[in-house]
């Protein structure tokens, strides 16, 4: 007669159990532990060890390094000061570009970047010396067409204004995408009835609609009548009180960039994808930014402000992943966009020379023997200064005294 357990059933459903719990307990073990002593910034691990962001520097050094007056060297450091003071009176120059606009390959005691040029030269077009602009660094890596929208409502509807002309880069490499970081997504939002506004004002620019309706925190949701349902807000709360209390939940964002990280490494070591491999720029986000930037310039219109596109410069070295044919496109369409919306634009696509992207040679430790093809060092962000300087100097200078006479 055989006899049959009882508690065998049982046993049974807790070993199947017991994996999955397993797992989930040694997760959150070692990634609590993992998060607690590790930190990683993507944009860090991805860009050259000879690429240095500039945050400001030491006035006095700089001053004695790059040839000018040490009032001039506090001028520089005030252009890339985040939340920099103004009088109210004294005309706001939004500068904007990806991180060409942020970064000196090689930098050395004395180089600045190009918007902090810009703050000393035109400066020196004043009467008395001071600043003829607040120049104002609002570049992002990697800015796409959609966050520059999002970008200049914010400055043109703080209060004060924080916009009177847009000086931005235009750079062909970013009209790959059209994508929002989350961050500034989120610190968008007393923006998004005017998005939404600017949107419906626009309906000849499908491509561009799309493109901010998808970044809205209420997808499928006009945002003049977004309201916050309670299971997002219930989400909210659990994510406040794990993010408190888990390191594994708060640093998720960064090791999922790692996770990403390594995946495109290995997928570019084995397929051997190098900083020099063509790119082609797909058609949809292309037309998509290109509607984008006409939105942008039909709401600085409507706004009274002015703005200057340059065509970022290209590094003319062979292999380039910048297809010719992209390049011709993007040298054409830039063009014609602006005069249909009043705004000037140059095309410095051919401005720096290669001497001055780089003064190592390819081979040197540190650079896997790839080029930077997307920045250049101290030399070049002085020269594409002193070339705006020559091509809009003066129409800049005329701007800010129509500006300063209208607010006296």
């Amino acid at each position: 007669m055989t006899t049959t357990d009882p508690i065998a059933p049982a046993r049974s459903r807790l070993a199947r159990l017991y994996p999955p719990f397993a797992t989930l307990i040694l997760v959150l073990v070692v990634g609590n532990l993992w998060a607690t002593r590790y930190r990683f910034n993507a944009l860090t691990a991805a860009q050259n060890e000879r690429l240095r962001f500039t945050q400001g520097g030491d006035a006095q050094r700089d001053a004695s390094t790059a040839g000018i007056t040490l009032a001039e060297a506090k001028m520089a450091e005030q252009a890339v000061t985040q939340n920099r003071i103004t009088d109210g009176v004294r005309p706001q120059l939004m500068f904007t570009g990806n991180s060409q606009a942020l970064a000196i390959m090689d930098h050395k005691d004395g180089d600045m970047i190009t918007p902090q040029w810009l703050e000393i030269l035109l400066a020196r077009k004043s009467p008395d010396a001071s600043p003829l602009y607040d120049v104002r660094l609002c570049a992002l890596p990697n800015l796409t067409e959609t966050e520059l929208v999002i970008e200049l409502i914010g400055a043109a509807e703080h209060q004060p204004r924080q916009v009177d002309v847009l000086l931005s880069g235009c750079v062909l490499e970013e009209f790959r995408g059209i994508s929002v970081r989350d961050e500034l997504m989120n610190g968008a939002t007393p923006l998004w009835p005017s998005i939404d506004a600017l949107v419906k004002a626009n309906p000849d620019l499908p491509e561009a609609a799309q493109a901010l309706k998808s970044a809205q925190p209420a997808a499928g949701t006009s945002v003049n009548q977004m309201h916050v349902p309670l299971a997002a807000r219930f989400d909210d709360r659990v994510n406040a009180a794990l993010d408190r209390r888990l390191p594994l939940f708060a640093e998720r964002a960064k090791m999922q960039a790692q996770i990403s990280f390594w995946y495109y490494d290995l997928r570019n070591r084995a397929l051997r994808i190098t900083t020099a491999t063509a790119r082609p720029v797909p058609q949809q986000p292309y037309q998509a930014s290109l509607e984008l930037l006409e939105m942008t310039l039909r709401y600085a219109r409507s706004k009274n402000i002015h703005v200057v596109l340059y065509l970022a410069p290209i590094r003319p070295v062979k292999p380039n992943p910048n297809l010719p044919q992209d390049v011709e496109r993007f040298r054409k369409d830039m063009p014609s966009l602006a005069a249909r919306c009043g705004a000037l634009c140059l095309d410095y696509t051919d401005l720096v020379p290669e001497q001055l992207w780089t003064n190592y040679p390819d081979d040197a430790a540190g650079t896997q023997g790839q080029r930077d093809f997307a920045h250049f060092t101290g030399a070049a962000h002085k020269l594409l200064a002193d070339r705006l300087m020559v091509d809009v100097g003066p129409q800049l200078q005329n701007w800010a005294r129509e500006i300063k006479a209208a607010r006296q």
